[in-house]
């Protein structure tokens, strides 16, 4: 069945893309990007790239990477 609302996506490296790295990813929605961010530090983490005011990439201690994306 057809619908309407996107399932996947392809992102070009340029712009505020740049820095994304080029892997599969998956995408999980957060209720509060900046707590999400500060958890993820706290426990070893880092920011990858932050993109605009309700996305981020962040990679955990291993090195493997995600995307958050503030609930709207």
């Amino acid at each position: 069945p057809s619908t309407e609302k996107p399932t996947a996506g392809i992102c070009h490296a340029r712009g505020e893309n740049a820095k994304i790295p080029p892997q599969w990813m998956v995408y999980v929605t957060v209720q509060d990007l900046d707590e999400s961010i500060a958890n993820c530090q706290k426990l070893g983490g880092s920011v990858v790239c932050r993109l605009g005011k309700t996305m981020c990439i962040i990679r955990d201690p291993a090195g493997a990477v995600m995307g958050i994306m503030q609930a709207t």
